[in-house]
């Protein structure tokens, strides 16, 4: 039990969910996270739309941080991997 609350702590303190794109505080506050510390989920019942729903969320993250969205969905992908199974990038696979 200790252990299990010790790895949801590190996942709550190192990857951060963005409560609201639509804030004017969002894009400052991704930047202070940094890319390498943001995922991207969707929480929409129908998954028809999840992709869609993506996409919005990597451009919006591509304009705050001044990025190209092919780069924000790339770490955004990694970033998931090493949350959820704990490696990142090729060269781990």
């Amino acid at each position: 039990l200790v252990l299990f609350k010790m790895l949801l702590m590190q996942i709550i303190i190192f990857y951060q969910a963005i409560p609201n794109f639509y804030s004017a505080k969002t894009p400052s506050i991704m930047k202070h996270i940094g890319i390498r510390q943001l995922v991207l989920e969707t929480d929409l019942e129908d998954a028809s739309n999840s992709w869609y729903d993506l996409k919005r969320g990597v451009e919006g993250l591509a304009l705050a941080l001044d990025m190209n969205v092919c780069e924000v969905a790339e770490q955004t992908h990694e970033n998931a991997e090493r949350l959820y199974f704990g490696y990142s990038g090729e060269a781990e696979r």
